[in-house]
């Protein structure tokens, strides 16, 4: 008896998981410097990292389910942000003013949410943060337009660098109270 010596069968290619992440800028007119970023994705699962001296970071959330509820905490200063997707999400006090009014406005508190266990408490759509957005930048118009030369800058998503230019700038002569 003669046996087939080859198998003739091709080897299945190796395949690649590409890490998703948020990455963004954690800053209130200055970086926020080594803050602590956690991130709570729609099913409650967390990971945290850290900012680096820039106030960037980049953190990866494969295997999590968006929304994100993003924190960053320094010393005494914890500022909020949320994104619907994976990408660009900036912290900072604009974000934090427009996610700590949208839980209010739901009978809720943004920490007691993040800190809770179980599944995220579903926070604001990208719908009601263009909507949240637009008001600030009606409010910041004149800034926006005489520093940044526009006012079309994404607050949430838009890229920049804690720098003392640009959205930095309007940050830095900026103080928001809550």
């Amino acid at each position: 008896l003669a046996g087939c010596g080859g198998g003739g069968g091709t080897t299945p290619a190796a395949t690649t998981t590409t890490p998703t992440t948020l990455s963004g800028t954690a800053a209130t007119g200055k970086a926020m410097a080594n803050a602590v970023i956690s991130i709570k994705d729609s099913t409650g699962v967390t990971k945290t990292g850290s900012a680096g001296t820039d106030g960037k970071y980049s953190i990866d959330v494969t295997g999590m389910t968006p929304p994100f509820l993003i924190k960053a905490t320094l010393d005494a200063t914890t500022l909020y942000s949320v994104a619907d997707s994976t990408g660009v999400v900036n912290i900072n006090p604009f974000t934090d003013l427009s996610i700590r009014n949208w839980y209010i406005a739901h009978d809720m508190d943004v920490g007691t949410v993040f800190n809770g266990t179980g599944a995220l408490t579903t926070p604001p759509t990208a719908a009601e943060l263009d909507t949240m957005q637009n008001v600030i930048k009606t409010i910041l118009g004149t800034q926006l337009n005489l520093i940044m030369g526009s006012s079309t800058f994404n607050m949430f998503s838009g890229t920049f660098k804690a720098d003392g230019t640009g959205f930095d700038a309007v940050l830095e002569r900026t103080k928001v109270t809550f």
